[in-house]
This record gives C-alpha cells, sequence and structure tokens, in this order.
C-alpha cells in the first residue's frame, strides 16, 4: 500500500477512532455521587421532586456508606401524593445494543401500599434524544420497574436491568419514586449505574 492510499484512508482510521471513544466500555459507571457523600452540604447531581405534603430529603443519622442518605416520606396515609429523586446523565453512552444494570439499596419505615396492586417503589428510565425540535418529546424511550416492599425493612439491594440500548440516545435520567398511595419513608443510598457488555 502506498503512502498515497494511506492518506486517503486516514479520515475513514479517524472517524471509527471517534465512534469508539464515543462510547463507553463495560463497567463504566454513569451516575455521579452514587454513596451520596462526595460533598456534606449537598448530594448534587441528584435532584428531588414533590408533591403536596411529601418531605423529600437527605438523611445524616441513616445510612448504607459514607456519611448521608436520600429520603421520601409520606406521614399521611391519606395523603395521595408522590416523591421522586432523580439524576441526568448526559456524556458518552453505552453502544446501542448493550445493556446497563442500575443497583440501589433501600431501607423502609413503616411503609403501608393503599392499593395492593402498586408498587411502593418505582424506577424510571428516560432515554431521550437531544432537543431539537418536537421529536425531541416524541422519540424518547421510557421504562419502568416496579418493587413491593412494606412494613420496615433493613438495607436491600434492588436491580433494574436495561437490555438493548437504543442508538442516538444523548440522555438518561433516573428516577427514584414513591408512587402515590404509599406511606411511610424510603431511604436510599449506593445508587449506581453500569455499562454491561452486549
Amino acid at each position: 500500500m502506498t503512502l498515497r492510499n494511506l492518506f486517503y484512508l486516514l479520515p475513514l482510521f479517524l472517524f471509527f477512532a471517534c465512534e469508539v471513544e464515543d462510547k463507553v466500555l463495560p463497567g463504566t459507571q454513569l451516575l455521579r455521587n452514587s454513596n451520596l457523600s462526595s460533598d456534606p452540604d449537598s448530594v448534587f447531581p441528584w435532584m428531588a421532586s414533590q408533591s403536596e405534603r411529601i418531605e423529600i430529603g437527605i438523611s445524616k443519622e441513616i445510612f448504607l456508606t459514607g456519611n448521608q442518605s436520600l429520603f421520601i416520606a409520606n406521614p399521611d396515609s391519606l395523603n395521595f401524593n408522590a416523591g421522586t429523586w432523580s439524576q441526568t446523565y448526559a456524556g458518552p453512552m453505552p453502544a446501542p445494543g448493550s445493556s446497563m444494570e442500575l443497583v440501589a439499596f433501600v431501607k423502609g419505615e413503616n411503609i403501608r401500599r393503599t392499593y395492593p396492586n402498586a408498587p411502593s417503589v418505582l424506577v424510571t428510565f428516560q432515554l431521550t434524544p437531544r432537543p431539537e425540535d418536537e421529536a425531541y418529546y416524541k422519540n424518547g424511550t421510557n421504562s419502568s420497574t416496579d418493587f413491593f416492599v412494606e412494613g420496615g425493612f433493613d438495607w436491600t439491594p434492588i436491580f433494574v436491568t436495561i437490555d438493548n440500548f437504543p442508538a442516538e440516545v444523548d440522555f438518561i435520567r433516573v428516577n427514584l419514586t414513591t408512587p402515590r398511595g404509599v406511606s411511610g419513608k424510603i431511604y436510599f443510598d449506593e445508587i449506581t449505574l453500569t455499562a454491561k457488555k452486549n
């Protein structure tokens, strides 16, 4: 092969090198501040969202590792509102067709479900293309996993796997929700989202 031919192939090599660099390697951790203790005064980039009379905050007394955890509490069994902790990831994405695994540890105090078939913890993923037009709202992929826990229980891991990661994803939003009709207090700690092999 002549030097001239190599010159013409160089852009092709660079293209494939950039494609490889734009995808995260298996085993890469996608969420930041997983043990919620990188800053004693903040759990950023975790963000809270709550409805009326839902308590949502940071516990410095109860945690699995580090020095604090997240919690969502509903002290009133007649209050049918919800609370959510969420984090958005916008870095290099897993390769299309690969998988991701979320692991979070939860602890419960006096958890009661008003609706027998409704979950007490809901983990939701929103996989969304970059907003350029109204297609941003139409082309996103959402998936959720329900967990049914009640009463009081010590730190327990929950696992969620997303298979067949789609192409053209620019944002991953993870939501940890105590849905409507759940009373008591749920804590979250050691929350990881890991890229896996195909």
